[in-house]
């Protein structure tokens, strides 16, 4: 048991790093191949390390991990993402917790993929009407984040929680592996 509070603090900890990567970021772009690029793309992966650690087996058969590395610069906003095995983050709905350019936390839940037209499930407005709004919109950026979740809930850096956050993750898990299973064409034999 108390194997598992050390392991849940990781996630806490992996999650929190990358926030605190990026309030301490060069305001230039970074690419991914430079000594600080290379750390923030480390702390991504501790991220998914600890989620894989924590979520059941039977997620890990049926879902990938995937991160936000563009393509040589990193993108504005960071993101660990989980498909459907086979499936890309870039063509479909997936799992992926964004995190905010400002570095107070992230939103988590299943999101259409931005760089797509068709929206697959409605997707939640957030607006930025109270104080405490995690905000994954910057002015400029090329995708915009803050509308294209289905059942978005926030992850602050001062309250996180990895219960909730792994229980998040795995409940989305589900509305996306149904969503999929409903779209799956059916077949006949005669």
């Amino acid at each position: 048991m108390e194997n598992k509070v050390e392991i849940k603090d990781e996630l806490m900890l992996s999650h929190n790093k990358i926030c605190d990567w990026i309030k301490n970021k060069p305001s230039r772009a970074v690419r991914s191949s430079e000594p600080h690029g290379r750390n923030a793309v480390r702390r991504l992966k501790k991220l998914v390390k600890n989620i894989l650690l924590n979520i059941p087996e039977d997620l890990k058969e049926r879902f990938s991990c995937h991160i936000s590395t563009g393509k040589s610069n990193l993108p504005t906003v960071l993101w660990v993402s989980l498909t459907p095995k086979g499936a890309s983050v870039y063509n479909s709905m997936s799992v992926t917790a964004c995190f905010s350019f400002e570095a107070t936390g992230s939103v988590l839940g299943v999101m259409d993929a931005v760089t797509l037209p068709q929206r697959w499930l409605p997707t939640v407005p957030r607006k930025n009407d109270s104080m405490s709004f995690i905000n994954l919109n910057k002015s400029g950026a090329k995708y915009l984040y803050n509308d294209m979740y289905f059942n978005p809930k926030e992850f602050y850096v001062d309250r996180f929680s990895s219960a909730d956050f792994i229980g998040h993750i795995v409940e989305s898990c589900e509305i996306l592996s149904a969503e999929v299973e409903k779209r799956k064409p059916k077949t006949t034999f005669d």
